[in-house]
């Protein structure tokens, strides 16, 4: 009987120390939780998910017409003078040419954290701030942020030309989304010089290859002006060329000498293209279609097209051109 006793009360003690034992472990547990997460706090901003990056909100236009809306291109003016374009609507009319370029990437419903961090870059920075910057983003970078800032969020003249230099383009491209960016009436004829002398100073220091730069390659202005005298100042290496939602008529005419390799064109959402407007069959008939041999993609949305201006724009060619309406 006395053994049983003593075993009995080893089985208690047992069992007390064990809850003891992980009540204990427990406790520390909890504790060096919160000790990890007090020194290490994260290094991004707790309200990131919450931050205002789209700070380019739908236009309230007051409705001055009677019967249904007009299509948004049509409400080109807000009450303020602004573009009425919300980040959807600058979504759409890039498309045409955002879709076929091998550098963008697809918009996803949630964006990847290097996204996130751009946008915050962009939207939170100061000038100078981010002019510093710039110099650690890698050109792959440069060109995703000139691609979502464009749709959701146009960055300020002087932030786009310091993203752009030094060659005045990202990795090719460049994109001018107005009212908030313009573009220089001289732009190109001030690049065309500088870029003459740089390849002469380069021509006395070395003969390699490293010093070639990628041409440029895609221009797209939306919701902007551009005069006919830098419209022929364009350069000839473009192949992506979106014209799209322009203040003023362009003489289309003298694109072709102007970009003979052009890929992708689009002229979409431009009143002065309108079904409606008697000029636009005469300026689109005017265009000598057959000399953009490696045209493909070309952007008529709300553009006057009718059969005999897509025969003219198919004529002799092996594969029609892909007309998007």
């Amino acid at each position: 009987m006395p053994d049983n006793d003593d075993r009995r009360v080893n089985a208690i003690l047992h069992n007390l120390r064990g809850e003891q034992f992980r009540h204990q472990r427990n406790v520390q547990a909890r504790a060096l939780r919160v000790k990890a997460t007090a020194s290490n706090p994260s290094r991004l901003p707790f309200d990131l998910f919450t931050l205002d990056l789209d700070h380019d909100a739908p236009s309230q236009v007051t409705k001055t017409w009677s019967g249904p809306t007009p299509p948004k291109s049509w409400q080109s003016k807000g009450s303020d003078g602004r573009s009425s374009h919300d980040a959807s609507t600058r979504e759409r009319l890039l498309s045409v040419v955002l879709s076929r370029l091998s550098s963008a990437k697809p918009i996803d419903a949630v964006p990847p954290l290097s996204l996130l961090c751009l946008r915050i870059i962009a939207s939170e920075l100061s000038k100078d701030e981010f002019d510093q910057v710039l110099s650690y983003l890698s050109p792959h970078l440069r060109c995703q942020l000139m691609h979502d800032t464009a749709i959701h969020a146009p960055l300020s003249n002087a932030k786009l030309y310091a993203l752009t230099e030094p060659d005045d383009h990202v990795d090719g491209q460049l994109f001018v989304i107005g009212p908030i960016q313009t573009l220089p009436s001289d732009f190109f004829l001030r690049r065309e010089i500088r870029e003459r002398v740089t390849s002469e100073s380069r021509e006395w220091d070395s003969e390699d290859s490293e010093w070639a730069t990628k041409p440029f390659h895609t221009l797209v202005l939306l919701a902007t002006t551009l005069p006919t005298s830098t419209l022929l100042t364009l350069p000839p290496t473009l192949t992506h060329l979106g014209l799209i939602n322009l203040c003023k008529a362009l003489p289309l005419h003298r694109l072709p000498n102007v970009c003979p390799t052009l890929v992708v064109l689009d002229l979409s959402c431009n009143f002065w293209l309108y079904p409606s407007d008697p000029e636009a069959a005469k300026i689109l008939d005017r265009v000598p279609w057959s000399r953009w041999r490696g045209l493909e993609v070309l952007g008529m949305r709300e553009c006057y097209l009718d059969d005999s201006l897509m025969k003219k724009i198919n004529h002799g060619r092996w594969d029609d051109v892909q007309i998007v309406q």
